[in-house]
């Protein structure tokens, strides 16, 4: 099961945004640390999504898809509203 796919159901998700590279702020100390992060690829050194879910062994995901934004936006439009 290490190279599958990852599934989130969007009733899961209760936060998710895109982020800018956060390598400069790790080195400025501006990093504010959740140690139960799951970085999926190499996501501090590009614009990438972080993603809060309910449930899972990991609430806290960090990734880059092809296009962070609009990854974003199709999150938001099929996240059921509160």
């Amino acid at each position: 099961m290490l190279f599958s796919t990852f599934v989130i159901h969007a009733e899961d998700i209760l936060d998710v945004e895109v982020h800018p590279s956060s390598l400069g702020d790790m080195f400025k100390g501006k990093i504010k640390l959740i140690w139960w992060v799951l970085k999926l690829d190499w996501s501090d050194l590009c614009e990438h999504v972080r993603l809060h879910r309910k449930s899972g062994l990991f609430k806290y995901l960090r990734f880059t898809p092809d296009n962070p934004v609009n990854f974003v936006a199709a999150c938001q439009s099929i996240r059921p509203k509160s």
